[in-house]
């Protein structure tokens, strides 16, 4: 369709200066009813019409085709490689674009805004396009990736995962009540009347004793 959207100058971008695939969503009706790949014109190139030109920079995934496990993603990207520079890229899925035709057209737009340098350093698609026509011809061709596949997020490291939780149940566990320190067990007053009492008896039980020695030796003596 007609739609300046679809033009540099008109470009709609999200907060990381790439195309903002929401903002085109309008779009997706005129392409309803789109044939699967194999019927399309060039069905190696899906979304792509006779005598269109697929600019370098520009190719296609399919991640059922590939074999990617727990994957059905499939569309476009738009890459843009240079040395001293970092590497800039955009997916276009048929998921969110509605149709291999959006996805090529949403790619090749991005990949002029990256060669205006849109999304590269600071700027704006109005400023892009008044910079005049990009150079013909000066594209470097995009490093082989091998099979491309819908990116995902980043995991975690399970090293990492363990070590919070362990953290997160330190944090949670209650702290352990104080230690009374040991004392030794005052003597009663009752403990220490039996000792003496104890004492007293043993005493007399030798006087006792020595008693009956003195008398024993003294009849010994008178007889």
């Amino acid at each position: 369709p007609e739609d300046p959207r679809l033009t540099v100058g008109g470009a709609v971008l999200g907060p990381d200066g790439k195309l903002d695939v929401g903002a085109y969503e309008d779009l997706h009706t005129y392409f309803a009813g789109e044939p699967a790949p194999p019927k399309h014109p060039m069905p190696e190139k899906p979304g792509v019409r006779v005598g269109e030109d697929v600019p370098k920079g520009l190719r296609t995934w399919d991640d059922l085709r590939a074999g990617a496990a727990g994957k059905d993603g499939a569309g476009w990207i738009a890459v843009r490689a240079r040395k001293n520079e970092p590497k800039k890229e955009k997916w276009f899925n048929i998921r969110t674009c509605g149709s291999w035709r959006l996805a090529f057209l949403l790619a090749r737009l991005q990949r002029e805004l990256f060669e205006r340098g849109v999304g590269i350093r600071p700027g704006s698609a109005e400023a892009a396009a008044k910079d005049g026509e990009s150079t013909a011809g000066g594209d470097a061709p995009v490093a082989a990736v091998g099979k491309a596949s819908t990116p995902q997020k980043r995991k975690a490291p399970a090293d990492a995962k363990a070590s919070a939780r362990k953290k997160a149940k330190a944090e949670a566990r209650p702290p352990a009540p104080p230690v009374a320190p040991k004392t030794t067990p005052a003597i009663s007053a009752d403990v220490l009347a039996g000792s003496v009492r104890v004492q007293q008896i043993l005493a007399a039980r030798r006087a006792q004793e020595e008693k009956q020695q003195q008398q024993a030796s003294s009849s010994a003596v008178e007889g």
